[in-house]
């Protein structure tokens, strides 16, 4: 795979960027608005991820390598194309993603060019595990979950802002939300997990 692409931004279309890179000019389809601060000429590094299909090869540039993943579970999902995943990324950032997933907001999906309530109904029952499964060290090099994991603490709070900023939290949002539903868990329930989907949760509901 084409991990990223790294040169000059030469034509930003609304859809679609072109980066040269040692004298050869590759077209991204992208999220709407991705780069849109960057001026012409400026040199950038764009996350890419490259498609194989019937009908052709497609090559694909993300914001963030947070999005090129959230790209990757939203296609893996049944009538979930490349447009699509395209179109609900241009609508919210990851964060605002994975928020809306975690609170099972459909009307943050519905709308979007491309997605109908069924598909929508199936990204909120596909997803949450997956977005979870994100987490950076979730396992052990055996394949078990680290014995740290079910601990409440400065383990797992650790571990759930490394998962909320993975998201596209700013520190300050992953802290303060945190620390507003660290006190709600009950004995048994302490894990990164819960914390993380409580947080999304707080974060929704502002």
């Amino acid at each position: 795979m084409i991990d990223h692409i790294r040169g000059d931004l030469v034509r930003r279309e609304e859809e679609a960027l072109v980066v040269r890179s040692n004298g050869i000019g590759f077209r991204l389809e992208t999220p709407a608005g991705a780069y849109a601060e960057i001026p012409l000429g400026d040199q950038v590094e764009v996350p890419t991820m490259l498609v194989l299909r019937q009908d052709g090869v497609n090559l694909y540039g993300f914001n963030s390598a947070t999005e090129r993943e959230f790209f990757g579970l939203l296609t893996s999902i049944t009538g979930i194309g490349p447009k699509s995943a395209l179109g609900i990324l241009g609508n919210s950032s990851p964060s605002e993603l994975a928020e809306a997933i975690m609170n099972e907001d459909i009307s943050a999906l519905v709308g979007v060019k491309g997605i109908g309530k069924k598909s929508a109904q199936r990204i909120l029952i596909e997803l949450p595990e997956k977005i979870k499964a994100l987490r950076p060290g979730s396992a052990t090099t055996s394949g078990k979950k680290s014995a740290q994991a079910g601990l409440f603490g400065e383990a797992a709070k650790n571990e759930a802002l490394e998962v909320l900023l993975s998201l596209g939290c700013t520190r300050a949002e992953a802290e303060e939300a945190l620390e507003a539903v660290a006190g709600k868990l009950e004995p048994g329930e302490e894990d990164a997990d819960l914390l993380v989907m409580h947080a999304l949760k707080a974060l929704g509901g502002r």
